[in-house]
């Protein structure tokens, strides 16, 4: 065939293909509109009143969820062969997650009849003893002093009760009763740097599976007054995934914290020297530190967990990683300031509340499970009524600096939320060169 033909061809396919594909395709009657879970954020009408500001959505960085993009030469690379399959259109279905991905965990009795890890030993208990008695005891005696000094100064000013408080029921357990809380203010906690996760990429699960191991590792070292993690080791998403996932195609697959934290309690958390450079798609780590278990926030995980029992793991053990339903506004929540070269303006709170789940049971018509992965390390009461504070993997710009605040129950988040709990054994372990585990 020569060069002419080829190109006739060509221009052809172009012209009728894409005239076939539209007439096969079946238009949205005008009296009916998709749903707004489907929809551009700012073609939607919100419940309330938006607390947040909205940034322009950057093609550097779709939406999980989103379609392929659609070429006006897709019929032909499709016609060929070469064009990647997928679905087109708005009907984009909901990751779900089965029963299987909770078989680790039964029923028991401990702390507030929460489910434990099957095969909950002696050692464990004791581990989660030790972490909780104490705070216990400090709470306690906290809200004796703290009974003590406002009868002894009934006259305090409004700001100077606020400031004594947080100073005296900070101890223990009692700082999950104070009105504004957060790990890297209130614990002196290293909360590290925010990842940015590949795009359309769903890895987040291992962002936040990763950050929740190391902040929990800091929280339990410095409770035992011993050296913080050893800054001669780092860990790292992406080699969390390669020892996890060791299929490349499989790499971007999604998945939850609760895989990930049984991984770590099973083989341990991957980490490399701090000079070692991740190899693309190979699991390479030489040290691993394991975590003793890990635990649902709630009773019933499936549902929202109250903002109480989430304060509670926050002070007792750390970061909770919880999903949240992704969409459009989530996706375009914060500001572009510093892309845009524009003074630093806070994002404010993000606030959608159309798709949370209320009080619809698993598997209910119109329940949601979460598509996404943040990192809870804070909260803020008397924020536009109550908001958790954030880390992300989307990178600096979203949010503040990759950072926010999201309402409580916004989105459902507090869904399906863990908590990682490290093993002492194995950091005194791993402070020890001649003892590091292996992979």
């Amino acid at each position: 065939m020569s060069l002419r033909h080829l190109v006739t061809t060509f221009i052809l396919v172009a012209i009728l293909v894409p005239t076939t594909v539209r007439s096969q395709t079946n238009p949205v009657p005008a009296n009916q509109e998709r749903p707004n879970l489907e929809k551009p954020c700012g073609e939607r009408t919100p419940k309330v009143a938006r607390t947040y500001k909205l940034r322009d959505p950057r093609p550097w960085l779709r939406p999980a969820y989103a379609p392929p993009e659609r070429h006006w030469y897709s019929p032909i690379l499709n016609v060929l062969g070469i064009g990647k399959g997928g679905q087109s259109g708005s009907e984009i279905a909901d990751p779900q997650y089965s029963s299987a991905d909770i078989s680790s965990y039964a029923k028991g009795e401990f702390g507030e009849n929460r489910p434990l890890p099957v095969g909950m030993t002696v050692r464990l208990r004791q581990i989660f003893s030790d972490i909780e008695q104490p705070l216990i005891e400090e709470e306690s005696q906290a809200e004796k002093d703290w009974t003590v000094w406002k009868t002894q100064n009934p006259s305090a000013e409004i700001e100077g009760q606020d400031m004594k408080e947080q100073q005296i029921r900070l101890r223990g357990l009692g700082a999950s009763k104070l009105s504004k809380f957060t790990l890297p203010d209130d614990l002196g906690l290293n909360v590290g740097e925010v990842g940015q996760q590949a795009n359309l990429c769903d890895n987040c699960w291992a962002f936040a599976s990763v950050d929740a191991m190391q902040i929990s590792r800091q929280l339990s070292a410095k409770r035992r007054q011993k050296p913080t993690v050893d800054g001669n080791y780092r860990a790292g998403a992406d080699e969390l995934v390669n020892c996890m996932v060791p299929d490349p195609k499989e790499y971007c697959r999604i998945n939850w914290p609760g895989a990930a934290f049984t991984y770590l309690v099973d083989y341990g958390l991957p980490l490399l020297k701090s000079n070692e450079k991740d190899l693309p798609k190979k699991c390479d780590s030489k040290t691993r530190v394991k975590a003793a278990t890990w635990n649902y926030v709630s009773p019933t995980p499936y549902k929202v967990a109250s903002p109480e029992d989430i304060k509670r793991a926050l002070v007792t053990y750390g970061p909770v990683a919880s999903l949240i339903l992704f969409e459009d506004c989530f996706y375009q929540y914060g500001g572009d300031y510093e892309l845009l070269g524009e003074p630093f303006v806070p994002s404010g709170t993000f606030n959608e509340e159309e798709f949370n789940n209320g009080d619809r049971a698993l598997g209910a018509e119109g329940f949601r499970n979460g598509t996404h992965v943040v990192l809870i390390i804070g909260w803020d009461d008397k924020k536009d009524g109550g908001a958790w504070f954030v880390k992300n993997s989307y990178g600096p710009n979203w949010g503040d600096n990759g950072f926010g605040w999201i309402k409580y129950g916004s989105n459902n988040i507090g869904q399906w939320a863990t908590y990682v709990v490290p093993d002492p054994v194995e950091e005194e372990r791993i402070g020890n060169p001649r003892r590091r585990l292996k992979k």
